[in-house]
């Protein structure tokens, strides 16, 4: 069981804590997705394994939720290694963008710079079966194709614009 914090519609905490699927009306927790980015401007993208029970093989960034006394790098720098076997720090991250998504979560969005070798990464299974490196051209066809997790379909267009401020 995963215990997350529990923060109102304006994010501040509100000094509780519950298993993270649990769904109150008007109580949220914290999300993040990271986007790895090589030194070549290509973007490292993981498959979700078919046996997830959201966005099953679909293509997306690496992240999750944000346990109880964890800030969103600090989940960020664990979600890499548990689902992929990246090794990040704190200076890595740059974040980029906040927004609120229902079912009742914040998602912070960070960009990682970091050159990965494919054959280093350590695929955790139940979370993903392949992991492949993408440019932003072809991330725009995958949204388009509906390869893309949904999650990345409602954010793409800002995610892009604000890749175009980094670049």
């Amino acid at each position: 069981m995963e215990i997350v914090d529990r923060y109102d519609k304006k994010r501040f905490p509100l000094n509780k804590t519950s298993e993270r699927h649990d769904k109150v009306p008007g109580e949220y927790r914290l999300s993040v997705h990271v986007w790895i980015i090589n030194s070549k401007g290509e973007f490292l993208l993981q498959k979700r394994s078919p046996k997830k029970k959201k966005y099953p093989n679909c293509w997306a960034m690496h992240g999750g939720g944000v346990d109880t006394g964890e800030n969103t790098v600090e989940a960020g720098i664990r979600e890499c290694y548990e689902e992929i076997g990246v090794t990040l720090d704190e200076d890595d991250f740059e974040f980029l963008l906040s927004f609120r998504h229902d079912p009742l979560a914040f998602v912070d969005v960070y960009l990682a710079r970091k050159d990965v070798e494919l054959k280093d990464l350590v695929l955790e299974p139940k979370e993903v079966c392949d992991a492949k490196w993408y440019t932003m051209d072809e991330m725009e066809a995958m949204v388009k194709n509906g390869e893309m997790a949904s999650i990345v379909c409602n954010y793409f267009d800002m995610f892009k614009k604000e890749m175009h401020n980094e670049l």
